[in-house]
C-alpha cells in the first residue's frame, strides 16, 4: 500500500514539475499600432487651439508633435498660414474641433468633428 501511495505521489509531483508555465515576457513598446489596435481605438475631440498656437504673422506653431498622413510637424515646428500638408490646410482647421489619436506622445490627425 505504501509503495502504491509513493508511486502516485511521485507521479503527481513529476507531472506538476513538467507542467509549469513560463512567466509572461515583458512586452516591448511598439512604434506602430497593429490592425487590431486600430479597431479598438477611437479618436477623441480636441480644440485646434490646444494643439497649435497662432503666431502674430498668421503662422501656426505646433505645441505637440502632430502627424497628418505621413508628415510630422515637430514640437515648435512653424507652419505657414496657407500651407497644406497631405491635402489639409491648417488655416481651414483653425477654430474647429479636431478628431485625433495619440501614439507615444504624437498627435495623429483623423478628421474634423462635426455635430
Amino acid at each position: 500500500m505504501k509503495k502504491i501511495f509513493f508511486i502516485i505521489l511521485l507521479s503527481l509531483f513529476t507531472t506538476l514539475a513538467f507542467c509549469q508555465t513560463k512567466p509572461a515576457k515583458k512586452t516591448k513598446k511598439r512604434d506602430t499600432i497593429t490592425i487590431d489596435d486600430r479597431r479598438e481605438r477611437r479618436p477623441f475631440a480636441v480644440k485646434f487651439s490646444g494643439i497649435f498656437q497662432e503666431e502674430p504673422n498668421g503662422d501656426f506653431t505646433a505645441l505637440y508633435p502632430f502627424k497628418i498622413d505621413y508628415y510630422t510637424i515637430p514640437v515648435g515646428g512653424n507652419f505657414p498660414e496657407r500651407g497644406s500638408i497631405g491635402g489639409v490646410t491648417l488655416d481651414k482647421l483653425k477654430g474647429h474641433i479636431l478628431l485625433v489619436d495619440t501614439v507615444k506622445g504624437t498627435v495623429i490627425y483623423k478628421g474634423v468633428y462635426h455635430n
